[in-house]
């Protein structure tokens, strides 16, 4: 006798269903993609204030014991070179440009001195010198306070402004030191190894942080 053959078909997707599944895959992908960027930024930001944080404390302990603030470093000095990470007061190797005129009212400008943290200097680790961006940032400090004869807690001549050019330290250009990350687009950074990331051009206030012409912040 003939056998009878069951047949059983089992239901699919259909393109319309994988469409809407592709199209909730992609949603959920990118918000991930997303949330992760905005992690990994917060963290840059949190390395770059923690290590701004210990920059600080550390300079605060140099003033304490000596009696002034050390010198920057070399911007520029590659790993291995003799001055790297340690205080050099003199140009070229670190950077001089004229302060702003001194709040105790002395006459004349004195000078500011740029360039890169001093961590050997300070008994630090030369990566706390970088941001959360592995770049270098920027130690400009009152020439005046990197010397105990000359010392004078009302002598500092830095002027820090505000995206709109407000001064946003009071008395107005009294500045001891500066630290400053040139942030995510390094401009006019320096990277780990001491090369230039990015040329310091435009005339906006992201250039007052490496233009190094004067006192201005």
């Amino acid at each position: 006798s003939k056998g009878k053959v069951s047949i059983r078909l089992q239901k699919g997707y259909s393109l319309i269903e994988l469409s809407v599944v592709m199209v909730i895959v992609g949603i959920l992908v990118a918000g991930a993609v997303s949330a992760y960027d905005i992690y990994l930024q917060h963290k840059k930001v949190t390395l770059t204030r923690d290590n701004q944080e210990t920059i600080k404390d550390a300079l605060d302990e140099f003033l304490s014991a000596n009696g002034r603030y050390p010198c920057p470093a070399p911007i520029d000095a590659p790993p291995g070179d003799a001055n790297m990470g340690n205080e050099v007061c003199t140009a070229p190797i670190v950077t001089v440009v004229v302060g702003m005129r001194d709040v105790d009212g002395l006459p004349g400008n004195d000078p500011v001195l740029i360039g890169a943290i001093p961590t050997r200097t300070l008994n630090l680790s030369d990566q706390i010198m970088r941001d959360g961006y592995n770049r270098r940032m920027t130690y400009a400090v009152s020439a005046t306070l990197t010397s105990d004869a000359t010392f004078d807690n009302d002598n500092g001549v830095i002027a820090i402004q505000d995206p709109d050019g407000n001064t946003a330290i009071n008395p107005a250009d009294s500045g001891h030191y500066i630290v400053t990350s040139h942030g995510p687009d390094g401009l006019g950074a320096y990277s780990a190894e001491g090369a230039l990331y990015e040329a310091c051009t435009g005339a906006t206030k992201d250039t007052e942080n490496c233009d190094y012409s004067d006192a201005v912040f």
